[in-house]
């Protein structure tokens, strides 16, 4: 996992701006994840060259209900809303700020009665 962090920052040049997501599942410890990103896990700077790069940490608050409710209604009926709200799956999913997209492209489906299989949901995500 440190390797495949610095890997992906070697290509971040000086003045560039990046943001790089992760789920706490790679953090188990939020800890871990910002000794990581400070450059002070020996392991992580070992093939590094030159000055380390500095990175700020920010961490997403879950959307609420009432938040979920109000994104969703800017693109959905009030009961394609609902059907979302009661639906364990996608209400865990949409507390992501970064997931909601997924959702969202997926309405038109959800709208047509369609029957939400979380393992698709994920293939909504255009490329």
């Amino acid at each position: 996992m440190i390797n495949n962090f610095w890997e992906l920052a070697k290509v971040v040049v000086p003045g560039a701006k990046v943001i790089l997501t992760c789920r706490t599942e790679h953090f188990p410890e939020a800890k871990e994840g910002r000794m990581l990103l400070n450059a002070e896990l020996q392991a992580s700077t070992a093939k590094l060259t030159g000055e380390t790069p500095q990175f700020e940490v920010l961490e997403l608050e879950k959307f609420n209900d009432e938040q979920i409710r109000q994104v969703l209604s800017f693109q959905a009926e009030s009961t394609t809303v609902e059907q979302v709200m009661s639906n364990a799956y996608l209400l865990d999913l949409a507390r992501r700020p970064v997931m909601t997209e997924l959702i969202l492209e997926a309405l038109p489906d959800i709208e047509a009665g369609k029957p939400v299989d979380m393992s698709r949901v994920y293939l909504y995500m255009k490329a």
